[in-house]
């Protein structure tokens, strides 16, 4: 044996789950089976490896991982299943649906041709009678003067807001 292919143990400890479930052979690295030959701990550990794989084994038993399968299916009760995909279904078309709303959303803000109006600053006259509201809807900018007596807020309303100047 020869001790340059010697493995430390950091390195053995990285290999040893392999050896405990049989995937790793003497011929596949024989740097690790000459540690392991020689360290008491790093064979302490594979007898734990050992015994956790053991442990976990179905009914007590090993198989060898040769014959092991790779892909496990699991197995559900039709119902199960069935309730699995409708879940899955609704689940899909919720998500489709709710992206559709948000399209439409989209489009309909899109189609909007008059932006919201801004209430840009408020002041007051002079004399403190009348109410200077400046507003910007889009590209229009517009202040309005309201007296102070009137109940209605409003453009076109008898007593309402009147236009003081309409600028582009």
């Amino acid at each position: 044996m020869d001790p340059v292919n010697e493995i430390s143990c950091d390195e053995a400890e990285e290999l040893l789950p392999l050896v405990a479930d049989g995937v790793l052979e003497p011929d596949d690295e024989p740097g690790l089976f000459q540690h392991l030959a020689r360290c008491p701990d790093c064979q302490r550990s594979l007898a734990l490896h050992d015994l956790t794989t053991l442990a976990l084994a179905p009914n007590g038993a090993l198989v060898p991982a040769e014959e092991r399968e790779q892909n496990e299916v699991i197995r559900l009760p039709w119902p199960a299943a069935l309730a699995g995909g409708v879940i899955l279904a609704a689940a899909a078309g919720l998500i489709a649906w709710s992206l559709g709303q948000a399209d439409e959303a989209q489009a309909s803000d899109a189609e909007r041709s008059e932006p919201a109006t801004q209430v840009v600053e408020v002041t007051t006259d002079a004399d403190g009678n009348e109410i200077i509201v400046l507003m910007r809807d889009g590209q229009r900018v517009e202040i309005r003067a309201i007296d102070r007596g009137d109940e209605t807020v409003g453009g076109s309303e008898p007593g309402g807001p009147t236009p003081v100047g309409l600028h582009r």
